[in-house]
């Protein structure tokens, strides 16, 4: 029988209209959620992520083929997921923890790419559920430990390269500290903003032209590696500049 008719609706579109209903039950915490990422600039490129996931899997779903290979294991897994996120997001109402909230949302998300795996032939199907992955920030503030590590890191580096370049300097913690000036290396300059953005824009393309998970992983290191490489590089112009040229950058 065709996957879609008689009582395969449900089995291929019935997850999709439980979608809708599930996410008005996430609303109130997700919209926490989300208005308390806007307000950290690290994160603030989500919009794109969310307006992109929805993009690809509504886009993709009108081409994809219906597909029949029901799988006791996929399935089990889906719904142990279902289960785990209805888990979740109560206690994250309990505890008002809207990071919880949106790791039970991924979780749900999990389960429908399972049922949809199970009906539809879907190009990139894990790919736009990474995306939503990468929307939740690490727990226990390590992304500001992160943010610091950059910080100290760059600090660090440039003050090496101004060795190898003779300029006088003393390096305090985060500053750089000239005969006639000081360099504080804030979060901006330190590069999370722009590091963060740049695996989102390369997460983007991998899922657009459907890399594979390990290309994709590799685009992402590199990404990250040249970030942070450039970043520093911008320090050690901005600090030659100045010495060299009194120029202000």
């Amino acid at each position: 029988m065709h996957p879609v008719s008689g009582t395969g609706w449900f089995a291929a579109w019935g997850w999709l209209v439980s979608l809708a209903i599930v996410v008005a039950g996430f609303l109130p915490m997700l919209s926490v959620f989300l208005r308390q990422q806007w307000l950290r600039p690290e994160y603030q490129a989500f919009p794109l992520l969310i307006g992109f996931a929805i993009w690809f899997f509504a886009t993709r779903l009108r081409t994809a083929r219906p597909v029949n290979r029901y799988n006791l294991w996929i399935s089990g897994l889906g719904w142990i997921s279902v289960a785990a996120s209805i888990g979740l997001l109560a206690v994250s109402f309990w505890i008002f923890s809207p990071w919880l909230a949106m790791i039970a949302f991924v979780v749900y998300a999990f389960a429908v790419a399972c049922f949809v795996w199970q009906n539809w032939e879907l190009e990139g199907l894990w790919g736009i559920w990474m995306l939503l992955v990468l929307l939740v920030p690490p727990p226990l503030d390590r992304d500001q430990m992160f943010i610091e590590f950059l910080q100290l890191f760059s600090s660090r580096f440039t003050s090496n390269l101004l060795d190898f370049f003779g300029v006088l300097h003393v390096m305090q913690g985060n500053i750089l500290t000239f005969p006639d000036r000081q360099l504080f290396v804030d979060e901006a300059c330190s590069g999370i903003v722009s590091l963060i953005s740049v695996v989102y824009c390369i997460a983007l393309y991998c899922v657009w032209d459907r890399k594979r998970l390990l290309h994709s992983l590799l685009l992402i290191l590199a990404g990250v590696g040249l970030t942070i490489l450039m970043n520093s590089m911008r320090l050690l112009t901005i600090a030659l500049a100045w010495v060299w040229f009194r120029i202000d950058l």
